[in-house]
């Protein structure tokens, strides 16, 4: 397991937000704190910010940042925010993104 910094040293969201990989190159799992606050919003438009982004245009900026970079590494990711119980996958469609859950049910 792995802490990385999800904002790096560029300002946008909560000072020393963090994340935490886990697993190896080929299946691992990216578990994200604030990122995303409404995720059905900001995935299709990253550029949506909210009140707790300390410099919003950095957030955006960043936030796109990270999505590219899941898409691209194909990481699962789970976090706060999420709609369901589920880790997903981001997906790339033009200069948008969308986030697939994995398959949950209440019963599993």
């Amino acid at each position: 397991m792995q802490a990385v910094p999800l904002f790096g040293h560029t300002p946008g969201h909560t000072p020393g937000h963090t994340g935490y990989v886990v697993g190896d190159e080929k299946s691992s799992l990216l578990i994200w704190g604030d990122i995303v606050h409404f995720p059905h919003l900001q995935m299709a438009h990253p550029e949506v910010t909210i009140a707790f982004d300390s410099d919003p245009s950095e957030a955006s900026k960043v936030r796109t940042a990270r999505f590219d970079r899941v898409a691209t590494d194909q990481l699962s990711i789970s976090g706060m925010h999420f709609n369901l119980p589920a880790p997903g996958k981001i997906h790339r469609e033009h200069n948008h993104y969308r986030l697939d859950y994995d398959t949950w049910s209440p019963a599993v």
